[in-house]
């Protein structure tokens, strides 16, 4: 299969898992994590038809992809960024010193 359609693939089977919940489940330790982050890096291997010893992060780059950690960080930004008026309003400002 081509490039085009394994990334396809990763994104309709395998991106739309990770993103749910990220934010509560990415909180764990990152042990657990390891397994997962190891499963991904050689998902980005197959995706580009590399060696099982090739470097990930080069691979990310070209094909646009996220590592987890990214993913993570992008998820509780999205949540704050969708979230800036409801804190605003929870907590408003005021003109006196308190």
């Amino acid at each position: 299969m081509s490039q085009e359609v394994l990334k396809t693939l990763y994104h309709a089977h395998i991106y739309q898992l990770l993103t749910y919940c990220n934010s509560i489940w990415y909180a764990t330790y990152q042990t657990y994590l390891i397994p997962l982050k190891l499963h991904l890096k050689n998902i980005i291997r197959i995706i580009t038809n590399s060696s099982l010893l090739e470097h990930t992060n080069p691979l990310l780059k070209v094909t646009k992809m996220l590592k987890l950690d990214d993913i993570a960080k992008l998820a509780v930004a999205t949540y704050m960024y969708s979230n800036n008026n409801k804190i605003q309003t929870l907590f408003p400002s005021h003109d006196h010193t308190t």
